[in-house]
C-alpha cells in the first residue's frame, strides 16, 4: 500500500511506529518541520506544508493519509478538498495519541462495571453529546452518545448492549433524532473515516465506507488496535457560553447545507434501521423513547420544512407500527432562545440542564 502522508513532526514517529502498518510504503511525508522528519524518514521523502498541492499532483499513491492535531481537525479536510483529491483516495485520522478514536470502547468499558446499575441508556445524533445531562434523570443514564453518531451505529450500540448484557435493568432506551436523521450516513461524507474509526475499533464495522473492514485494517498497525486498559468515562463537559456573534452569523449557511443533503437510498435505508432498532427494543421489553431535541431559533426557522414534514411521516408512521414507542417533540418547545445554545444547534450547559429535565418529566409521566 502506497500512501502520501500529511502530518505534523511531532505526531510523526508515533504515526510511523504505531499506528501505521509497517507494510506501508510513503511515497512523500509532507510536514510542517522538515529538518526533525528528515530524523525519522529518509531525507527525499520529505516536503514541507506548502508544497502538499505539488505532492498530491506529482507523486502516485493509493491513498492520502492526514493525521491532524486539534488545530487541524478541519482545516486539513477542507485543504485536501480544495485540491479536488477525490474522497475514495482520502483518509483523515485524527487524536491518534489521544482518546478521540477509543471513546466508545471507554463508554462500553464503563457501563460493563456498572450495568447493573442502569434504568436508561440513550444513543442520539452527531451532535448528541451536547444533548442530555445524565444528573436530571430520575432513573440512572447511561448515554452512549458521541460526535457524529447516526441511526446506524446507534443501532449497532443497542444491539451490542442487548445481546452481551441480557440481565440487565434497562427498561427504555432514548434514540435522539436531528432533523436530518434519515438523509445522514457518517459513512459516505468526504471525512467519514474521521467518524467512523471509533465504531470500528469497537465493532470491526465500517458501514457504507468506500474502504472495506478488512482492507481499512491493512492501514493500520495492530499495535494500535492491541489497547487493553481503559480509564472511566470522564463527566461531560458543556461549554457555558451562548451563542457568539459569528455562530449567530453563521446559522442560515449551517442550515442550508443540512437541507441540501436528500439522498434516497439513505433515507430508505435509515428507516429500515429505524424500524430495525424499535423492534429490538420490542424484542427485549425496553420502551424506546424517541427524541428530538430543539435547535437554535434560526435553525428551526430555515430548516427545510419538508425535510422536516418527512421525519415527523416517518416518526409517525414508525409509532403506529409500534405500539410502545413514544416521541418527544422538543420542536414543539417554549422557552429554549439563543442564549441555550452555544452555537447553531448545540446545547450549553444551562441548555443540557434544561432540556434533561424536561425529557426526564416525560418518561416519567
Amino acid at each position: 500500500m502506497r500512501i502520501l502522508l500529511a502530518t505534523f513532526s511531532d505526531i510523526l514517529p508515533y504515526a510511523v511506529n504505531k499506528v501505521l502498518s509497517p507494510e506501508v510504503e510513503f511515497c512523500a511525508v509532507v510536514v510542517d518541520d522538515v529538518e526533525s522528519a528528515k530524523k525519522i524518514l529518509p531525507q527525499e521523502k520529505i516536503f514541507p506544508l506548502y508544497e502538499l498541492k505539488e505532492c498530491l499532483e506529482n507523486f502516485y499513491y493509493d491513498f492520502a493519509v492526514c493525521i491532524s492535531d486539534r488545530t487541524m481537525i478541519y482545516v486539513f479536510p477542507e485543504q485536501f478538498r480544495s485540491y479536488n483529491l477525490p474522497k475514495n483516495k482520502f483518509i483523515h485520522l485524527h487524536d491518534v495519541d489521544g482518546d478521540y478514536n477509543f471513546q466508545l470502547m471507554k463508554k462500553l468499558h464503563t457501563f460493563k462495571k456498572n450495568s447493573a446499575d442502569f434504568e436508561i441508556f440513550s444513543t442520539s445524533p452527531a451532535y448528541s453529546n451536547f444533548i442530555l445531562s445524565a444528573e436530571k434523570f430520575d432513573k440512572k443514564l447511561f448515554d452512549f452518545s458521541i460526535g457524529e453518531q447516526d441511526l446506524y451505529y446507534s443501532y449497532k450500540i443497542a444491539e451490542y448492549i442487548f445481546s452481551e448484557y441480557k440481565e440487565n435493568i434497562i427498561r427504555d432506551v432514548l434514540i435522539g433524532l436531528a432533523p436530518y436523521s434519515f438523509n445522514y450516513d457518517q459513512s459516505l461524507g468526504y471525512d467519514a473515516n474521521f467518524s467512523v474509526l471509533p465504531y470500528f475499533i469497537a465493532f470491526n464495522d465500517v458501514h457504507n465506507f468506500w474502504l472495506s473492514a478488512d482492507e481499512y485494517k491493512n492501514l493500520f498497525n495492530e499495535k494500535y488496535f492491541s489497547r487493553e486498559n481503559f480509564n472511566d468515562v470522564e463527566k461531560k463537559f458543556l461549554p457555558s457560553e451562548g451563542m457568539s456573534y459569528p455562530a449567530k452569523m453563521n446559522v442560515r449557511e449551517y442550515v442550508e447545507a443540512w437541507n441540501g443533503r436528500n439522498f434516497a437510498n439513505t433515507r430508505e435505508e435509515n428507516i429500515k434501521i429505524f424500524d430495525d432498532y424499535l423492534a429490538l427494543c420490542e424484542k427485549n421489553s425496553v420502551r424506546p423513547v424517541i427524541f428530538l431535541p430543539p435547535a437554535s431559533e434560526g435553525f428551526m426557522k430555515h430548516f427545510s420544512k419538508e425535510r422536516l414534514g418527512e421525519l415527523y411521516q416517518i416518526v409517525n408512521d414508525a409509532l403506529r407500527k409500534h405500539s410502545t414507542a413514544k416521541f418527544f417533540n422538543g420542536w414543539n418547545l417554549a422557552g429554549f432562545s439563543d442564549k441555550y445554545f452555544y452555537d447553531a444547534e448545540h446545547f450549553n450547559i444551562e441548555g443540557a440542564k434544561k432540556f434533561s429535565e424536561i425529557l426526564n418529566d416525560f418518561i416519567l409521566n
